[in-house]
């Protein structure tokens, strides 16, 4: 049998959102009566709800040396620029293209805003934002949601990094943790269910997403980077989410810490290495191994591919042993 239209009251009691959270996600597809206007770059900040590294500070701080030195992005990916460009990790590299594409063309794709106090926070477009500043851009092109409150603004940061690619396990387990402790501010229902409701999500993946974020602690996350958090959460960023998921089983902080160390290979005496390792290798139970090259060869730093090489000629010495060619 055919059922019958929902009104939105209807609409928002059966995902349990209220009807402010409900109007807002309703705009998740650009619309014609869109207004774009131009704002200042000054007056455009990053959203609290936006997890770390989206660009990483690592990224945008290895950016602006490079590019101090250079002169002008056009230089830097160019040849003459070559020699800076390998020694940037490929997400600086990233960015750097992002910031010679502004430089040249401007935003072409407006960010998206809330207004808070006197300025603007960002709902999308974080890298855009870091690459107009790197550019020197005054201003760019936002458009404006105005004032939405905080739980909607969670909800839609999220949604939008949903299309990104690389969008991770752990970045989504922060994000499902923030949109529940906002939503518990609002007076909103937060359990499980009805976080995995108003975002879409199946009951165990929400479940196990934020299980994932109250495992790492901040503390554990401090321990983790040596004092600095978000070095540990760039790292964690780079882990599946079945590894994130077998180290927040485990029982106490201090087996997590460990494990965490071993995993993202941030143990004490390699916090300060570089570069980070873009091959994650992950001992598993009974002997095996499981590898996960992040980046694509022809985009490593020439450090990086050595890195690589490194973990990938360790295993196969391993299985040469074994052929008995070793």
């Amino acid at each position: 049998m055919r059922r019958g239209r929902i009104d939105p009251s209807q609409l928002a009691a059966a995902y349990a959102v209220d009807e402010s959270e409900l109007a807002v996600l309703k705009q998740w597809a650009p619309q014609a009566t869109e207004v774009i206007v131009r704002a200042p770059v000054a007056s455009i900040h990053a959203s609290p709800f936006q997890p770390k590294g989206r660009p990483s500070a690592r990224a945008v701080a290895a950016v602006a040396a490079a590019l101090a030195q250079s002169g002008a992005p056009s230089v830097l990916i160019e040849e003459a620029g070559a020699r800076d460009l390998a020694r940037l990790d490929a997400e600086a590299r990233a960015l750097v293209e992002l910031v010679a594409d502004i430089d040249e063309h401007g935003v072409e794709t407006p960010l998206e805003v809330r207004r808070v106090g006197d300025g603007f926070e960002l709902l999308s477009g974080h890298r855009r934002l870091a690459a107009a500043n790197l550019a020197g851009l005054a201003d760019v092109p936002v458009v404006d949601r105005g004032a939405i409150p905080d739980h909607a603004a969670a909800a839609i940061v999220y949604r939008r990094n949903l299309l990104r690619k690389d969008f991770t396990a752990w970045q989504e387990a922060v994000s499902f943790s923030a949109i529940q402790r906002n939503r518990r501010e609002a007076g909103l229902p937060d359990s499980v269910r009805a976080v995995a409701r108003a975002l879409g999500s199946s009951h165990g993946r929400a479940g196990d997403l934020l299980s994932i974020a109250r495992a790492f602690s901040p503390e554990l996350l401090s321990s983790l980077g040596a004092g600095d958090p978000e070095l540990a959460e760039e790292a964690l960023a780079r882990l599946t989410f079945r590894t994130l998921r077998e180290v927040a089983t485990l029982p106490n902080a201090d087996d997590r810490l460990a494990a965490a160390r071993e995993v993202t290979g941030l143990g004490v005496a390699a916090v300060e290495r570089t570069p980070r390792s873009v091959c994650e290798h992950v001992p598993r139970r009974g002997g095996g191994f499981t590898l996960t090259v992040r980046t694509s060869p022809e985009r490593m730093s020439v450090d990086e591919a050595r890195a690589t090489l490194a973990v990938l000629e360790e295993m196969a010495a391993k299985v040469r042993n074994r052929l008995g060619t070793g």
